[in-house]
């Protein structure tokens, strides 16, 4: 889904691949220095066209044409030249599919951000986990949209390279299993699929039928699909186990904190694929800490600190799980 929720699954999915990992990203802010990737550039670009065509669609407004949106985004990806043209081309494709296959319906809401307490959204949960019913948990939507019927959908905007991406629960399970054979990490989707219905029905009282995966292929031949996403509701009481659990792992490492406590390295998380989830179907990436974490001594971690990345004006040590 989209970024940008502050206390969104994604924060428990960095925990629980690396809690380390979780600290320097959300505690400590730390970021690699230089320019975003040229995917991350394609990314952002991709969905800052579809923020700007759905809201100009929500407020009646002429949808915007590509010369338009050229000089944001140059800013948004700056130093990316070719990816920003690349974006264009593929941005002059989509209105013309749209031109041919509009959706029936309106968009009510474009990258939405939602929050409430854990108690709030799984009140039947609050026996069983009362130490975390008061955990704030957001989300946020990349747009959501209400169908001639009434029905709200929630989509999920996902670019794609040419290779296919199976969200059905067979291939759920096929990508993780060597990790859990049922129990799912947020980032792998599923755990998303059952947790966002919930909060969006708590703030609209209204049907939320389900999720929608919009993909779209960013480079020539350019393709546009909407795939809706059935999960059998068995699979519902994992996930939100599975939340809470999460969650119970967090706060104990912020307990430990308070006291002084690094949190551990968690080496199996250092590769990971595209998902974030340890596929090995997919390609992978490295941990953007995996320089200080594998670091020989302390000496050589303070050095690659202090020399490749960013670092804001601390309010935290730098703690080091040995």
């Amino acid at each position: 889904m989209a970024g940008g929720s502050p206390n969104g699954l994604s924060r428990l999915a960095d925990h629980h691949r690396c809690p380390w990992s979780w600290y320097g990203k959300y505690k400590l802010e730390l970021q690699l220095k230089g320019s975003q990737s040229p995917e991350a550039a394609l990314g952002s670009c991709g969905h800052y066209c579809l923020e700007q065509f759905f809201l100009a669609l929500r407020d009646g407004h002429p949808t915007p044409k590509p010369h338009e949106l050229e000089g944001p985004l140059k800013q948004i990806a700056t130093g990316h030249e070719t990816q920003v043209a690349e974006s264009l081309k593929w941005y002059q494709a989509w209105l013309a599919h749209w031109s041919v296959a509009p959706w029936a319906g309106r968009p009510v809401g474009i990258e939405a951000v939602f929050e409430a307490t854990l108690g709030e959204i799984f009140p039947e949960m609050a026996k069983k986990y009362p130490h975390l019913v008061h955990r704030l948990k957001s989300i946020a939507c990349d747009l959501i949209w209400e169908d001639p019927e009434g029905f709200l959908w929630i989509y999920d905007h996902k670019s794609k390279d040419g290779q296919e991406r199976d969200y059905s629960t067979k291939g759920l399970r096929r990508r993780t299993e060597h990790i859990n054979p049922y129990l799912v990490t947020p980032q792998n989707h599923r755990t998303q699929f059952y947790f966002y219905p919930h909060v969006l029905r708590l703030f609209t009282q209204q049907v939320v039928a389900g999720v929608r995966i919009h993909r779209y292929l960013r480079s020539e031949p350019y393709d546009f699909s909407v795939e809706n996403i059935r999960m059998p509701m068995i699979s519902a009481n994992h996930s939100i186990e599975h939340i809470f659990a999460l969650e119970d792992a967090l706060v104990r490492t912020e307990e430990r904190l308070d006291q002084g406590i690094a949190p551990v390295h968690n080496h199996f998380g250092c590769w990971f694929g595209d998902a974030g989830d340890a596929e090995p179907t997919t390609k992978k990436r490295s941990c953007q800490y995996l320089n200080l974490c594998c670091a020989p001594d302390a000496a050589n971690r303070e050095y690659a600190l202090n020399t490749q990345y960013n670092r804001p004006q601390p309010r935290l040590p730098v703690l080091w799980g040995d």
